[in-house]
C-alpha cells in the first residue's frame, strides 16, 4: 500500500517510451503463489520466442542465450521467495552493464538473499502530502462542508497512516 507497484508501473512506462538504450522491458507481477513456468513463459512471449515441449533447463538455455545478446529491463513486482535466476535463464546483469533487474517486495530479507545491489526503502506518507492526497481524492469541496465532517475526514486520515493505497 506504500506504492511499490504505482512506482515500478511508472517505471515501466518510462522506458518503454524514453529508453533508446534498452532493447525490451519485461513487467512480471510475481506474487506470493509464483511458478517458474510461468516467468519463463511471460519473458518468452515478450521475447517472441517459443518452446512447445520443452524442459524448464531448456527453456532456460534460450532465454539466457537470447538475453544475453541485448540490453533489457525486468521488472519483478511483489517478490516473496528469492529468485533463482541461473534457472530460469535470466542472465544477472554486470555493474556497467545496460540490463538491470529491479524487483518490489514486502520482504527485506529476499532483497538480502537474492545479493540485490542497491535497496530503496518506501516510506508512508508523513502527516501533511497525507492530508494533501485524502483531500484530493475526496474533493475539497466535502471539506468545507462543515467543521465537524472536516474534523472526521482528518481522524480517517490518520488512520490510514499515511499509506498512499489506504488514503
Amino acid at each position: 500500500g506504500v506504492g511499490k507497484t504505482t512506482l515500478l508501473n511508472k517505471f515501466n512506462n518510462d522506458f518503454l517510451i524514453n529508453s533508446h538504450d534498452v532493447n525490451v522491458a519485461i513487467y512480471i507481477e510475481v506474487g506470493k503463489d509464483f511458478d517458474l513456468n510461468d516467468i519463463q513463459r511471460i519473458i518468452g512471449d515478450r521475447l517472441g520466442v517459443s518452446w512447445e515441449n520443452r524442459t524448464l533447463k531448456e527453456r532456460a538455455g534460450v532465454l539466457y542465450r537470447v538475453l544475453s545478446k541485448m540490453n533489457f529491463v525486468l521488472l519483478l513486482d511483489d517478490v516473496w521467495e528469492p529468485l533463482n535466476f541461473r534457472m530460469l535463464g535470466i542472465p544477472v546483469p554486470k555493474h556497467n552493464s545496460q540490463s538491470k533487474i529491479v524487483l518490489t517486495t514486502r520482504i527485506e530479507d529476499v532483497c538480502d538473499r537474492m545479493d540485490v545491489r542497491r535497496k530503496l526503502k518506501m516510506e508512508c506518507l508523513p502527516w501533511e502530502p497525507s492530508w494533501e492526497l485524502f483531500r484530493e481524492k475526496v474533493g475539497d469541496h466535502l471539506m468545507s462542508a462543515s467543521p465537524e465532517i472536516r474534523h472526521q475526514a482528518q481522524a480517517l486520515a490518520m488512520k490510514c497512516g499515511g499509506l498512499p493505497l489506504a488514503l
